[in-house]
């Protein structure tokens, strides 16, 4: 009966450890998505201004493409 007693004061710690551990992980989780996301956004609001800058060449962006711009 001690035994089982222990057995299972031993689980519920676990237990509540694993509900923390998987709440921590789903906080840190829905923290990536988010910075993911501003960083999306980010990335399209520069690749909008710069294909609506006036005087924009074209190029592949390799040296002789863009050694002209200098």
């Amino acid at each position: 009966v001690k035994i089982q007693k222990m057995r299972s004061h031993l689980e519920e710690k676990l237990m509540k450890r694993m509900a923390i551990v998987h709440r921590k992980a789903e906080e840190w989780r829905t923290e990536a998505q988010q910075q993911h996301s501003q960083q999306i956004q980010k990335a399209t609001e520069q690749a909008h201004k710069m294909k609506n800058q006036p005087n924009h060449h074209d190029s592949c962006g390799c040296f002789p493409c863009s050694n002209h711009q200098l």
